[in-house]
């Protein structure tokens, strides 16, 4: 199953449609900032399933601030991070990911795209996804329990 992950976005689309239509994934993950703008891909590509949270820029959303969703046997953890301090550093959000199973923790947040390992946890930021400069998102691989691969990737705007 291919994973197409936005976050950040503030009501900038352009990139990520383009995005969506070169990658053609089989989900799209928006953490947070805008909301709106993951019920927007959601209308516009109906065939492909979105999972989204809320952040710190949403106010007051019926949405849960985290989804903990299992594909293709690999449990991810997702939030916006705001709420887990990942400006500060990444230990609240690594437990909280670790006592939910998880094997990627996926946040946003910070702007910066960010891809490392803790142990046994993969911990993705995708970084800033607006149409401004390289639009960067990320791309996860997932097939048969195993994370077959994750990459951090660049939309780069022309124009």
């Amino acid at each position: 199953m291919k994973l197409l992950i936005f976050s950040d976005s503030h009501g900038r689309l352009d990139a990520m449609r383009r995005i969506a239509r070169r990658e053609a994934p089989e989900r799209i993950v928006h953490l947070g900032d805008y909301a709106s703008d993951a019920l927007a891909l959601a209308r516009e590509f109906p065939e492909i399933p979105v999972s989204f949270v809320p952040g710190n820029c949403d106010g007051r959303t019926p949405y849960p601030d985290t989804l903990v969703e299992t594909y293709e046997g690999v449990t991810l953890f997702m939030t916006h991070g705001h709420r887990y301090g990942v400006k500060r550093d990444l230990l609240h959000l690594s437990l909280a990911a670790r006592e939910s199973g998880a094997a990627i923790a996926l946040f946003g947040h910070t702007h910066m795209p960010l891809l490392e390992r803790d142990g046994e946890l993969l911990l993705l930021n995708p970084g800033a996804c607006q149409d401004r400069g390289a639009a960067p998102y990320a791309v996860v691989e997932l097939e048969n329990g195993r994370i077959v691969s994750c990459k951090l990737k660049t939309g780069r705007v022309t124009g």
